[in-house]
């Protein structure tokens, strides 16, 4: 009786973490792109499906760890490139799709990551002039978009 409570607290754990562990990804091909080719950026991909070619390691191991200061990547993070078409539940989460990225790299590239904090100084950049002007070698945001027909959404902070 007791391997019988065992077994079903092993099923039902099981089945707890598997609802709690994101699944992964239902097709994912990652293979290293040695045409030469550089990214000229992301094409429009359907829901659930992105197809990119040429992306640098380093943007791959971005999408797993975003809002995270990544240091200590070897020197070819950001050359060798690669090819990559993942396919995913259309609707899944930013977080889940992070997971998703991490288990993917760590499977197929063996990427080894820890977290650390570390303190490190801050600067805020403040107007040292009366009439708040810029010096005559800065340029605005507003004027740099205007200078090369760019559109952008400010986001001013306190």
């Amino acid at each position: 009786m007791r391997i019988l409570a065992l077994t079903q607290f092993i099923v039902m754990s099981a089945a707890v973490l598997a609802a709690q562990n994101p699944q992964d990804f239902e097709v994912a091909s990652i293979k290293p792109n040695t045409s030469g080719q550089l990214p000229v950026g992301p094409p429009p991909n359907a829901p659930g499906h992105i197809v990119e070619r040429a992306v640098p390691a380093l943007v791959l191991v971005r999408r797993a760890y975003p809002g995270v200061a990544i240091s200590g990547l070897p020197g070819w993070a950001e050359s060798e490139r690669y090819d990559v078409d993942v396919r995913f539940a259309s609707g899944t989460p930013g977080d889940q799709l992070s997971q998703m990225w991490r288990r993917l790299l760590s499977d197929r590239m063996k990427l080894v990551a820890h977290d650390e904090t570390r303190q490190r100084p801050a600067y805020r950049l403040v107007r040292s002039r009366k009439d708040g002007t810029l010096g005559p070698q800065l340029q605005s945001v507003d004027a740099q978009m205007r200078a090369t027909g760019c559109q952008h959404t400010r986001r001013d902070t306190p």
